[in-house]
């Protein structure tokens, strides 16, 4: 006797894939966002300097353009100061 095999196959649209491929990828991104998150660390600079400030040293040349804001989820408020920039 031969075994006979039925074989069914579901094939989805692509635009289906594309959805499904989204939502895997938020899923995924979700389940990662604390291992990429910063507030922490800004969280104890801002315990350890209150309202201070943060000294930062760049050699070479810096140029600024545009608004600078340091809002957002970072929560640093305040102002950029520049001390010998090109403009």
């Amino acid at each position: 006797m031969s075994k006979r095999v039925i074989e069914h196959d579901i094939k989805l649209e692509k635009s289906v894939k594309i959805i499904l491929a989204a939502l895997a990828f938020g899923v995924l991104a979700h389940a990662f966002v604390p291992a990429f998150s910063t507030d922490s660390a800004f969280a104890a600079v801002k315990k350890t300097l209150g309202s201070g400030t943060i000294s930062v040293r760049v050699n070479g040349p810096v140029r600024l353009s545009g608004d600078l804001g340091l809002g957002g989820k970072l929560a640093l408020g305040g102002a950029v100061k520049c001390n010998g920039c090109t403009p």
